[in-house]
């Protein structure tokens, strides 16, 4: 083989390489992302629910809240989950918005990991904190999901239940009601 032959070789091979590593190297290309559709609005019309968990005004600084907003299939309204590991034998995950800021991604987050009923949630840096790591298992003898929190072990509710578009989502003592079951939807 001349050396022509051979450059050309190890040149097809160095592309080769380079270009599977930019495959490998981008996170959203094998990447899930789903929207959380509230079962408190689930009606007749809408058996699964119209609202979805949403980031207020798309707006991706850090403290942004999370609201309940009609589903729209947009960008505010979709969430990679990333596995962050097993505690206690469940699984816990980044809940990482599809809204990243020039900083890098977004998380959803429970500020300071505050343990009181009734905290809202935001939108943050993410950090793979206790505070940010979301078990997403299903409620029994539903369609839905429960999002307990790692930190504090209280769920992603809807505020009395209440399907009003804009209301902040927070988190609640898990107790299995419609108020906290989502139902996930791929896109």
């Amino acid at each position: 083989m001349n050396i022509l032959s051979r450059t050309s070789m190890v040149l097809a091979v160095c592309a080769g390489l380079v270009a599977a590593s930019l495959v490998v190297a981008s996170p959203a290309s094998a990447a899930t992302e789903y929207s959380f559709r509230s079962q408190s609005s689930a009606t007749s019309e809408h058996p699964f629910g119209s609202l979805c968990i949403d980031v207020s005004y798309a707006n991706t600084a850090n403290g942004t809240a999370i609201k309940q907003w009609p589903c729209d299939g947009g960008p505010a309204q979709k969430w990679t989950m990333v596995y962050e590991g097993r505690w206690d034998g469940v699984v816990y995950y980044q809940l990482v918005s599809s809204l990243w800021s020039p900083d890098g991604p977004k998380c959803l987050d429970l500020p300071w990991g505050n343990p009181a009923a009734g905290q809202t949630l935001q939108l943050w840096d993410c950090l793979g904190v206790a505070r940010q790591l979301w078990s997403v298992t299903q409620v029994p003898g539903a369609n839905g999901y429960a999002l307990r929190n790692l930190q504090t072990g209280q769920c992603v509710d809807v505020p009395w239940g209440d399907p009003i578009a804009g209301n902040a989502v927070w988190q609640w003592t898990c107790n299995n009601t419609a108020a906290q079951q989502w139902v996930l939807r791929a896109w």
